[in-house]
């Protein structure tokens, strides 16, 4: 999947946050934007040329983000 790909589905999933914290629903805006973030690093790695295992989403999550923030 390309960057431009990851990026889009973020944006979707960061809609769909929006929405759900608009409408009060919590718990969902949580998990939408945890999301977006997860597809929106996924497309930094991707753009960067640097390739990614699938792993159990909260380790997947937790080390793509001390990478990116590592390199900020």
């Amino acid at each position: 999947m390309s960057s431009q790909e990851w990026m889009e589905k973020g944006d979707r999933d960061l809609r769909l946050a929006k929405l759900a914290l608009e409408d009060g629903i919590h718990d969902y805006a949580l998990f939408h934007a945890q999301q977006a973030v997860e597809k929106y690093l996924k497309a930094y790695l991707v753009s960067k040329d640097k390739p990614f295992r699938k792993r159990p989403r909260h380790l997947l999550s937790t080390q793509l983000m001390q990478k990116a923030l590592m390199n900020y």
